[in-house]
């Protein structure tokens, strides 16, 4: 929707955002709505699909989407940190959100893909809620999970353990934009439920979240 002018017709994915407006080099300015994205990530097997579930109806102050949705071979390229996936991903949500609603995304993501992408500037501020588990009870989950997902080979477990282990240290580091929650024990409903503890004051404070930095 944003990265055609209409004024002169040229594609840009990096034409810059100035007071809600993004604003082209023949001198075409466009009003955007930037909206919060609210990420939901986590290993394989920490209940994110599972909860986003639950949330579709329980949670209506956000659109609330899976990433897989619109995930194909093509995009997996670890090589540049699934920059072409996470470019997809800021598009659709700058575009949900023309329409006036936020998105509460779900999806195994290092919550900092996103920084670095020439379409992030036309997304509001970034928050991010890590979903984790202990060892134990993350690898007993991904080995019992049917076959066709393949998860409980040795190599997939300790890449999750990894993963799971890395949003720990992050939140660590980034404690104004990631959020841990451990779902070792809690039933889905529960976490669920503080999923939107989460998430709802941070749409209620939009207004004053949106005078920090992205």
């Amino acid at each position: 929707m944003f990265l055609i002018c209409p004024g002169c017709g040229e594609w840009s994915n990096l034409r810059p955002v100035v007071e809600s407006t993004i604003v082209c080099e023949c001198g075409y300015r466009q009003p955007i709505t930037l909206r919060p994205l609210l990420l939901v990530t986590g290993a394989s097997g920490t209940g994110k699909s599972t909860i986003a579930l639950q949330l579709i109806r329980l949670f209506t102050e956000a659109v609330v989407l899976d990433q897989d949705i619109l995930w194909m071979p093509e995009m997996d390229t670890p090589e540049d940190n699934w920059a072409r996936f996470g470019s997809l991903w800021l598009r659709v949500v700058a575009n949900i959100a023309q329409s006036g609603r936020p998105v509460l995304l779900f999806g195994s993501a290092d919550p900092d893909r996103y920084e670095a992408l020439p379409e992030r500037r036309y997304v509001g501020p970034i928050r991010t809620l890590a979903l984790v588990c202990n060892d134990e009870e993350l690898t007993l989950r991904l080995r019992t999970r049917p076959a066709w997902r393949n998860s409980a080979g040795e190599g997939f477990v300790s890449s999750m353990l990894h993963f799971n282990e890395s949003l720990r240290s992050l939140a660590g580091l980034r404690r104004e934009r990631v959020t841990l929650l451990d779902t070792s024990r809690d039933r889905v409903e529960a976490s669920a439920a503080q999923v939107v503890k989460w998430a709802a004051p941070i749409l209620e404070n939009e207004q004053d979240l949106a005078r920090l930095p992205l």
